[in-house]
Formats: C-alpha cells, structure tokens, sequence
C-alpha cells in the first residue's frame, strides 16, 4: 500500500468514528508522525483533533491538563479517555502487554475496560479514537471483533530516497563529507536499504558515509552489511554472501541467456520502457546438477541480494510462531524488492 494510500485509509477510519486501530510497528517515531498529520489536516479528517500519547512510564502526554492527571496506570488511562470531552486521538504505546501470551497472563480487567468504553467512543458527542502502537501484534479474543489492524508497512523507495537526499544536502553544505554519486548509483544506493526502516536506513547511510568520508556507489556494501544483520533476526531468512560467477556454473545455458536478457530490468529506466521485472524460475532437477551454484551465481550477475528462505526451519519446529514468523519473512522479502528470494527445498 503506498504511503498516500494509508494515509487515507487511517483518515477515514478516524472520521468513521472507528473506536479502535492497531499499528504494528518498530517505527513509533515515523507511525506518530503519520497520525499527527491526519490529526491537523482538515480536508482528511475534517474535524481537527489532538494527538495524546501514553506510555506505561509517563502515563499521559500531549497537552498540559494531561501532565497533571496520574495516568501511569493503564485503567486509570482508559478512564481518563472515558471521560474526556474534546476531540483527540489516543496514541497507547506498549498496551499489547496486557493482551497476554508470551507466558503472561492477559490483564481480564483492562480488557473488560476497553470492551466498556467501545460504545462510549463511537457515541461520543466530539470524536475520539484509540490507536494501540506496539511493535509487536497481540490480540486477545475478546477484543477481536472491535479492534481495527492497520498494515503499517516499511518505508518506501521514495521515502528512503528522500531521506538520503536530506542527509546528502546537509553534508554537503557542512562540506566533511565527499559525494560521489550519479543518478542511477544513487538509486541502487536507496534499493539497497529497502527492507530497512527509516532509523535503520539512516544508520546505515551515516555508517557508509563516516566510513571513508565520502559517499559513493562502493557503499552499497556497507548498506547491504547493515541488512543483513536485520534479516537475521527474521531466523527464517538468511542473507547469502556469494562471489560465484555465471562462469562456474556448467551448463543451464538456456537460463543463463534468459538471465542475461532480463539483467536490470527492475531499474526505474527499465519501466520506462515498459519492460516487466522477472518474475521467477523454478529449478528442479537431481541432487549435484547445480540448482544452488546458479541461485548464488544469479544474485551476482544482477548485483542483487541474496536471501535464502529455508521451508525446512519451518516445518522442523525449530522456529517458534512459524505462521507469523513466515509472514514477517515474506513482508522483509518483499520490503527488501529488488532481491533475489532463494526458496530452498520448495
């Protein structure tokens, strides 16, 4: 879904008075920045709204009535949204931990709560809404039917790409660091940290830059060093270092022609000319005939990372949550377009 597009779609949740929306995300920064934009824009929401955010160790913030109240605990939280009589948003960071799992028990109390003040919400006099920011998605049963979830996806080309241009405008004018960069080299630059969040791709670009003192298209390595520690931790996915040539693969010459035909046509210039992105290959064959040696040979050829998606990890029971976890890796695969996806032992 493109940013414009969420955007959008939180908007007119906000306004249809939905009482409840989860956002499960890493990027608190960039998800409050998104809801504090729909809050103050007119034409999407219509009726302006505050932005009051909690959190377990400050209760309340937002505005100075709510820094008085004691709101740390999260009951006296819900009854301060109960009774409040302006038009806001609720911004509850962290309150997946009274949703239970993980070995803890959900908190019936708070959840009977939530489920008193539903109605209460949709009827109120001046709209208000509940956003639950958490990292991590937790839904008790009992909350499933008035809980809204909003995909809130990692960043975008153009917002990493925007950000990068941000970086390189104010290095520039500090004059420390040297730009090295052409249009095409810093588009590659910016496709290798999809897959990143915006914090993630930040550091890995501040890294590349400090490392050497310029900012050149031999930083991709460096980017791609910074993703791979981030795939890791999918435990499913698992980033390929490969210095194989085509050259070391014997035979398959009718893939390597079709390899070599559609090189570079997921490039921006590529579109352009209405030429289609490969879409995939399946490669089957006998033990020893080189299915493996050209998957790593491919992602040399093209310049493109290398993820290695291993369904035997997922039906060992190795991994734990394997659904979920399976989700994560394919959304960290797709994020990270253009890469190659391995599918091992399919």
């Amino acid at each position: 879904m493109k940013k414009t597009d969420r955007k959008r779609l939180i908007a007119n949740l906000f306004k249809a008075r939905f009482p409840f929306l989860y956002l499960s995300t890493w990027e608190e920064d960039r998800a409050l920045s998104l809801i504090h934009s729909i809050a103050s824009d007119r034409e999407l929401i219509k009726t302006q709204r505050k932005v009051i955010t909690w959190k377990v160790t400050k209760g309340f913030s937002g505005e100075e009535e709510t820094q008085k109240a004691d709101t740390k605990s999260a009951l006296k939280a819900l009854e301060y949204i109960e009774n409040y009589s302006e038009p806001a948003i609720f911004v509850l960071q962290d309150f997946h931990i009274y949703f239970g799992d993980e070995g803890r028990l959900p908190d019936y109390q708070i959840i009977r709560k939530l489920r008193d003040i539903c109605s209460s919400l949709k009827q109120s006099p001046n709209p208000k809404n509940v956003v639950f920011l958490s990292p991590v998605l937790r839904l008790p049963l009992d909350l499933e039917k008035d809980i809204t979830i909003v995909d809130f996806d990692l960043p975008t080309f153009k917002e990493i790409k925007q950000s990068l241009d941000e970086m390189i405008e104010v290095n520039k004018t500090s004059g420390r660091i040297e730009i090295n960069l052409n249009d095409d080299e810093k588009e590659k630059l910016v496709k290798a940290a999809l897959g990143l969040t915006l914090s993630e791709a930040e550091n890995a670009f501040a890294r590349a830059m400090v490392e050497d003192g310029k900012l050149s298209i031999d930083d991709v390595d460096v980017i791609l060093e910074e993703k791979e520690q981030i795939i890791k931790k999918t435990g499913i996915l698992e980033f390929v270092n490969s210095n194989l040539d085509m050259k070391d693969v014997g035979g398959l010459e009718n893939l390597k022609r079709w390899l070599r035909k559609r090189n570079k046509s997921w490039m921006e210039s590529a579109q352009l000319y209405g030429l289609p992105s490969p879409k995939g290959v399946l490669i089957t064959g006998v033990p020893g005939c080189g299915k493996s040696l050209i998957s790593k040979s491919i992602s040399e050829m093209w310049q493109l990372p290398l993820l290695r998606l291993d369904i035997g990890k997922i039906y060992s029971g190795i991994v734990g949550s394997s659904e979920e976890n399976m989700r994560k890796a394919i959304k960290t695969a797709e994020a990270t377009a253009p890469c190659i996806l391995w599918i091992d032992e399919v």
